[in-house]
């Protein structure tokens, strides 16, 4: 049901009611991370229709969750998809992307996988590109890109790209 046409908010309704249902179940039979996947699709039909306090409580719930049991890795995911789910063609959106995106990457750094850390400093850069920071996205995918080098990492044509978009 989320996937039909946004136009459609019936279908997104409905969709929330089987979330609903998924979240009761999970709850019932004690797995937290059907739980959170549940509240993370409800959490994105709330975004579709533009009820960004209601999603951001939900992905706070989620996020709260894997802070309070310290698991930063899975924190750090749902911040990052939290960030991907929020267009950055909306202005009103992109503080609260960048917040996201922040967050993920300092949660990153807490771990060693270089490749974590440095995709989600790209996300920041793009961040700062899409709110008009180009000097602070400029410095944030050069170091990206340094870091892609040092891994020999295949995908380095994102940071070129990206940085590409800063001039």
């Amino acid at each position: 049901f989320k996937e039909k046409p946004v136009w459609d908010l019936k279908n997104l309704d409905t969709a929330r009611t089987y979330f609903n249902s998924a979240i009761t179940l999970s709850q019932a039979i004690g797995s937290t991370d059907f739980l959170h996947r549940a509240l993370f699709e409800k959490a994105l039909t709330f975004i579709e229709q533009e009820d960004f306090k209601a999603a951001d409580s939900l992905f706070n719930q989620i996020t709260g969750y894997y802070h309070k049991t310290s698991n930063y890795s899975k924190e750090a995911e749902y911040w990052t998809l939290y960030g991907n789910n929020l267009s950055f063609n909306d202005k009103r959106l992109l503080a609260t992307r960048a917040k996201c995106y922040n967050k993920a990457y300092e949660l990153y750094k807490k771990g060693t996988d270089r490749l974590k850390i440095a995709d989600a400093l790209g996300k920041i850069a793009d961040a700062d590109l899409n709110e008009g920071r180009f000097d602070k996205a400029e410095k944030e995918m050069l170091i990206v890109i340094q870091e892609y080098k040092a891994m020999k990492f295949p995908r380095i044509y994102y940071g070129y790209y990206l940085l590409a978009e800063v001039y």
